[in-house]
């Protein structure tokens, strides 16, 4: 009896010590799956609509938001790659960004439920932040697709590229004062001697001169110039010339 006694209890034993173990095991695989990673490509545009390229993303949990996690450290690992990010922590940077402006960001979420937590962006270039504004996300599994964020600056445009767009302008004007100004004012004086022909001529002509010189920088500004108030005025200015010669010179001969 005392030897069944004694089986019974070393059985027991090996249950319970079994089931510690396995118990012990199984925490940090619940731990770990508490969070999972979230990759969202992430566009970066200027307020122009321009992609940025070459800069870098900087990722943070977002302290001034109110869905921060539990935890002060959140992890999850992708890829054989472990992604964590802390409260109170400086930016995580990603990047470059590529030519169209896009950069894929890992992002840690709750694995177990719906909730989402608060992320805050900010643009980087060579480690430092150069843009003051930044982007809130809050993010949940599967909840985003992609996102885009715009900046509240342009990309800077170099010297060189405003002087190809400069001579492109230039070539442009030229082709439209000698294949459509000259032939147009010469269609208009054909069989007429009047001088004062001649006069409404030049003017319906350079009208359509002035029109087209407005139309052709309008579309240099809006497809491949950056928006600033330089750009701006000179379009405005343009346009006003056109008008004011059209109503004078042309309408109220």
């Amino acid at each position: 009896m005392r030897l069944v006694s004694e089986r019974c209890s070393l059985i027991w034993t090996s249950v319970v010590f079994i089931c510690a173990v396995l118990s012990a095991g199984s925490s940090p695989a619940q731990v770990a799956e508490r969070y999972q990673v979230m990759r969202i490509p992430l566009t970066v545009v200027d307020k122009d609509n321009r992609p940025f390229s070459g800069y870098w993303v900087g990722v943070r949990l977002d302290p001034s938001s109110p869905n921060q996690p539990e935890d002060e450290t959140i992890t999850a690992v992708i890829d054989n790659e472990t992604i964590y990010y802390g409260k109170g922590e400086t930016y995580t940077k990603y990047g470059p960004i590529d030519r169209q402006g896009k950069v894929m960001i890992p992002f840690v979420v709750y694995g177990d439920r719906e909730d989402c937590i608060g992320y805050e962006i900010g643009l980087f270039l060579e480690g430092e932040q150069v843009d003051p504004k930044t982007k809130k996300e809050c993010l949940a599994l599967d909840k985003v697709v992609s996102t885009t964020f715009v900046a509240s600056i342009r990309v800077p445009t170099p010297w060189t590229t405003w002087v190809k767009y400069g001579v492109f302008f230039v070539i442009l004007t030229g082709f439209v004062v000698l294949g459509i100004y000259k032939p147009f004012y010469g269609w208009q004086l054909k069989g007429s001697e009047d001088p004062q022909d001649a006069t409404v001529c030049r003017h319906r002509a350079t009208s359509l001169l002035l029109f087209l010189i407005a139309v052709i920088y309008g579309v240099m500004f809006f497809v491949l110039l950056p928006h600033n108030l330089l750009v701006w005025v000179v379009f405005v200015l343009l346009a006003v010339l056109w008008l004011l010669h059209f109503v004078f010179a042309v309408l109220l001969k």
